[in-house]
């Protein structure tokens, strides 16, 4: 990355389960971005999950912490705009992509923060409608859509 132009950022989201650090190498966005002149960001989600008589210490997106809910879309607005302060980027050219559940959050962002995404690609997913991305999304804000 230079300071000569903006650059087209793109946030990366690992699935529940998986890492930052593994998705950046196993996914090879790494590398496209190299390719391709862009800046990819691998976050890691906010939260591990804990559940009774199940899966413990899993990482996963929007979860909550002692019935309180973790505001990942707001990390994921915070860290873009720290980035933004770091380096030149192409406000009209920042993306969203991410796998499983990475790929749910880049669906809920696509609901959430329509102003700051240009376009998100998630990939093998179960897919949020905009209903229920909506209904969760308000929830964690404390308002309700009925």
């Amino acid at each position: 990355c230079t300071d000569d132009k903006k650059w087209p950022l793109v946030v990366v989201m690992h699935g529940r389960g998986g890492s930052a650090e593994t998705f950046f190498n196993m996914s090879g966005m790494s590398l496209v971005a190299e390719a391709r002149h862009f800046i990819a960001v691998f976050p890691e989600s906010g939260i591990h999950q804990q559940k009774k008589n199940g899966l413990k210490n899993v990482l996963l997106w929007c979860g909550s912490y002692e019935g309180n809910p973790i505001d990942d879309m707001k990390f994921i607005r915070l860290m873009v705009n720290d980035i933004e302060q770091r380096h030149p980027i192409d406000h009209g050219r920042i993306y969203a992509c991410g796998q499983s559940s990475g790929g749910m959050m880049s669906d809920m962002l696509s609901y959430g923060a329509s102003d700051l995404f240009a376009a998100v690609a998630p990939f093998r997913l179960l897919h949020v409608s905009a209903c229920c991305a909506v209904s969760i999304y308000s929830r964690r804000k404390g308002h309700s859509i009925y």
